[in-house]
């Protein structure tokens, strides 16, 4: 099944982007991709001090 997305933009700050951009690089991922992984670790963190 085929997800719906939704296209942003998003402003980080040069220094930022560029520590996203070597970590991805030595995952051998996008920096789009790692910035997803980032978000769902953020957002499964928030979820679990929530339950608690």
């Amino acid at each position: 099944m085929k997800e719906n997305k939704i296209q942003t933009g998003l402003r980080i700050p040069e220094p930022q982007y560029e520590r996203l951009s070597a970590i991805a690089k030595r995952m051998g991922v996008s920096v789009n991709a790692l910035i997803l992984m980032l978000i769902d670790i953020g957002l499964n963190q928030i979820e679990f001090q929530q339950e608690e």
